[in-house]
């Protein structure tokens, strides 16, 4: 899944250096699939040989002009990370500001398309350590509060990918909303007593969906106790969240 936020636009994001004055402002964040196989790099299309069946839909573009949106009115793009199902295809949009926490290293089994981002429409985000713009908030080491008036957050979330981050949102309702990207991929390591899932390679080595399978339990757990405190929590693989929340799905609100 990808998410779309709209905020009133008038407050200074210090945290990302840039001044926001449209009114109202979007973000997405993450793009999702792209909507076909061939709009991928070569090695991510054989990667994906190994991942049918699937089935790709229509990309974030096309979804938002299904609701009267046009690729053009997205401000920001903010990605959890840059695996092939979260950066979609940036492509589509031509106008926007890119947002990504550069991963501080790689792991063995990614594939990275070199050309992903247009580089004079990227903002990095700066290290977590750096104390002047990230700041505790709750179970979260580092954040950054982009609009300067405490709705919405980008949270440090390593290590599905080093760099991964998380977004918390305030809604209308006032209540809060944690956007998880791939902080957990199955509900149930959320709600009961799971451990993460790994496999063995032909020759033997030990492998696990994420990248550092202990600082993902520490994120797991950050996320966990913002659930316990009434936060909605979603993670982008989410199934059974949106099983019951077609409601809530765009052009509707969360």
């Amino acid at each position: 899944m990808a998410f779309l936020v709209k905020h009133a636009g008038q407050a200074a994001a210090s945290g990302l250096n840039q001044t926001m004055t449209k009114k109202p402002f979007r973000i997405l964040f993450d793009l999702g699939l792209r909507h076909s196989e061939d709009r991928y790099c070569a090695a991510t299309q054989e990667h994906l040989q190994n991942r049918r069946a699937y089935k790709l839909q229509q990309g974030a573009a096309a979804q938002l002009a299904s609701g009267d949106l046009h690729a053009d009115d997205m401000d920001l793009i903010l990605l959890s990370h840059v695996h092939y199902d979260h950066h979609g295809d940036p492509k589509t949009f031509p106008k926007s500001t890119f947002v990504v926490d550069p991963p501080r290293g790689m792991g063995s089994h990614q594939h990275f398309d070199p050309d992903l981002l247009p580089l004079d429409r990227v903002i990095k985000l700066s290290s977590p350590a750096d104390r002047t713009s990230w700041k505790p908030l709750g179970p979260s080491d580092a954040s950054l509060d982009v609009f300067g008036d405490g709705t919405v957050y980008v949270l440090d979330a390593p290590d599905h990918l080093p760099g991964h981050i998380n977004l918390l949102c305030r809604t209308r309702s006032n209540k809060f909303v944690c956007l998880s990207g791939d902080a957990f991929h199955d509900r149930r390591l959320l709600d009961e007593d799971r451990d993460f899932a790994h496999w063995e390679t032909e020759v033997g080595h030990r492998m696990c969906i994420h990248t550092d399978p202990a600082g993902a339990r520490q994120t797991l757990q950050k996320v966990k106790v913002l659930a316990s405190w009434g936060v909605e929590v979603i993670s982008a693989h989410d199934h059974e969240w949106l099983k019951f929340n077609q409601h809530n799905m765009f052009p509707d609100t969360i």
